[in-house]
């Protein structure tokens, strides 16, 4: 009899700390998409432009500044997308681009077929992705 209400004690006591450990556990974590699922870059060749197009998914931003064709110069490099002004923490006021963002240069710019473009973004949950640099062939 009393091995069973000291059983019954401890079942009762793991129980409770079961319960305990859960509640206190946070279980909202936010996940993160990878790079390519949050910022999907396509491309499309015109007869005289090669035209960068990202799609953002919601919640994630990309920091238009850090957009290259690391092949041209940064002039060269025109933006059909909108960005609006943020003040991020670490690089200070800054231009994001939300939802979809646009660039275009001359084909007559690259020297090769071959180029690279490279990115920045976050996701407004709190991470930052490191810089990103995609390989393209045309």
């Amino acid at each position: 009899m009393l091995i069973s209400i000291i059983s019954a004690s401890i079942m009762a006591l793991a129980t409770s700390a079961n319960l305990n450990i859960d509640t206190a556990l946070p279980t909202d974590k936010p996940t993160f998409l990878h790079h390519e699922q949050a910022f999907i870059l396509s491309y499309d060749l015109t007869h005289t432009d090669v035209e960068l197009t990202w799609d953002v998914a919601p919640g994630y931003y990309l920091y238009q500044d850090t957009i290259k064709v690391n092949e041209i110069s940064k002039d060269a490099l025109q933006f059909t997308s909108t960005p609006v002004s943020t003040h991020d923490e670490y690089f200070g006021t800054t231009m994001i681009v939300k939802t979809h963002a646009a660039a275009h240069f001359a084909k007559s710019a690259l020297k090769q077929t071959t180029f690279s473009v490279s990115y920045r973004g976050c996701a407004e949950a709190g991470l930052c992705y490191p810089p990103v640099t995609v390989e393209i062939n045309l």
